[in-house]
């Protein structure tokens, strides 16, 4: 809010996430009491972005290797533009 942003404006992107977080990380229901705001989207931990790092190269680069990750990214893309929603209306 000191940077001139409303609280829509601000969305958390939780990195590393998975459904079954173990005692040592906290959960999606922490992280939205402690910052009072909802969870937009949740990017799980891959061994392809390790990979890309050790090889210096982006881990799109290896799509088998990415493949969930590179979906993970493709659907938080489209939500956070708002794509999918534009393309079904324009279809109906």
């Amino acid at each position: 809010m000191q940077l001139g942003f409303t609280i829509d404006q601000v969305k958390i992107l939780v990195n590393f996430y998975t459904k079954k977080p173990s005692p040592n990380l906290a959960s999606l229901d922490q992280i939205q009491q402690t910052l009072n705001q909802p969870v937009f989207y949740g990017i799980p931990q891959s061994n392809a972005v390790l990979t890309a790092i050790n090889k210096g190269r982006p881990f799109v680069s290896d799509r088998e290797a990415a493949g969930d990750l590179d979906r993970a990214f493709r659907l938080f893309v489209d939500k956070a533009t708002g794509r999918k929603k534009e393309e079904m209306a324009k279809s109906a």
